[in-house]
């Protein structure tokens, strides 16, 4: 007795491979840019954390609290305004001049960055006072995280009242 045995042919074995990697690339490219939204969002919200902390810190201390971009990576002093890759450090500011005067004046320090990300402003720091309002630093930062395409980008807006908003933006 015969046993018939089924089988791929060889082109059709070719076929399914050339489909599947087809479907893979395509699935790959859209998880590409869902990483990418991910990080941008996260990169916003880290930032928005710390301001309303520092917003909320202000008004229970009743004193000026600001959030200024870091040096370099040990976060012990404030860096120029359009350097925000070394993260950023939240501080009581009771004399409102900027600087941090000693060490226990330190809120909250954000690491570094990762490399490739951009952080684009011309805000020097953000100061609240004890209403919880920002008497500086009002206006617009832009975060893009590593090889962001599209619409990945964020912006933060903080207005005079304290409130932030975020809006996507291109990269």
């Amino acid at each position: 007795m015969l046993i018939k045995c089924k089988a791929f042919t060889v082109f059709e074995i070719i076929i399914t491979l050339v489909i599947v990697g087809i479907l893979a690339l395509i699935g790959i490219t859209g998880f590409r840019e869902i990483v990418q939204n991910s990080r941008a969002v996260t990169l916003s919200n880290e930032f928005i954390s710390a301001v309303a902390f520092a917003r909320s810190e202000a008004i229970k201390r009743s004193t000026n609290v600001s959030v200024c971009p870091a040096a370099n990576a040990n976060g012990l002093a404030c860096g120029n305004s359009g350097n925000w890759s070394n993260g950023w450090i939240v501080f009581v500011d009771s004399d409102n001049d900027g600087t941090i005067n000693n060490t226990t004046d330190r809120l909250k320090v954000h690491d570094p960055l990762e490399n490739g990300t951009q952080v684009t402003t011309t805000i020097a720091r953000i100061t609240y006072n004890s209403a919880g309002f920002a008497s500086s630093g009002t206006g617009a930062i832009n975060l893009t995280a590593p090889g962001c395409t599209g619409t990945n980008g964020r912006q933060v807006t903080i207005n005079s009242s304290g409130r932030t908003d975020v809006v996507e933006i291109g990269c």
